[in-house]
């Protein structure tokens, strides 16, 4: 008889067993938020996907193109870094406890021409150079359409110089002469 306990002891144990590890609590997973990156015209991650408390890994800086514009040498656009509202974003520091969108900031050499837009551009943007530059003075004319544009007003500086490149493909740009 008494093996017939220790055999109904050890499988009444094997029972409680199972049963007790099947009546566990599920184990809470971590919550996930997603991070959205939006870099205004530049490249960059779109989302990430972080853990509720955990800091956000940094993704590589991104990198933008000149737009439209009259810039003071060649065109830069600098990236200034990631932005949580107006806020700069610590990704060492701050940590994630909702969606967030972190927004790239940038600054450009670009000089203000009051709004320049094809076709006025390319007048402008001389208009300017001859106010303003001086011997070996360059500029930097970036076209985002053709232009056409009257060749009553040409560069009176001498040693200044003025480079003409489009966006994302070869522009046109025609002059006539007014009669």
């Amino acid at each position: 008889m008494n093996r017939f306990l220790i055999h109904f002891a050890v499988i009444a144990m094997f029972i409680a067993a199972m049963l007790f590890t099947s009546c566990k609590k599920d184990v809470q997973k971590d919550k996930q938020f997603f991070v959205t990156f939006v870099a205004d015209n530049g490249s960059s991650p779109t989302t990430m996907k972080v853990t509720e408390g955990k800091t956000v890994p940094k993704p590589e800086d991104p990198v933008k193109d000149a737009p439209e514009g009259l810039y003071k040498g060649p065109p830069i656009c600098t990236f200034n870094g990631w932005y949580n509202g107006n806020t700069p974003w610590d990704f060492d520091k701050d940590i994630v406890s909702a969606n967030i969108t972190l927004k790239a900031k940038w600054s450009t050499n670009a000089v203000d021409i009051s709004k320049q837009m094809s076709p006025e551009i390319l007048t402008k943007a001389v208009s300017y150079v001859n106010a303003n530059a001086s011997a070996e003075t360059t500029f930097t004319l970036v076209l985002a359409s053709n232009v056409t544009s009257k060749a009553s007003q040409l560069m009176n500086v001498a040693g200044a110089q003025l480079t003409i490149v489009g966006t994302g493909a070869t522009r046109t740009i025609s002059f006539f002469r007014q009669y």
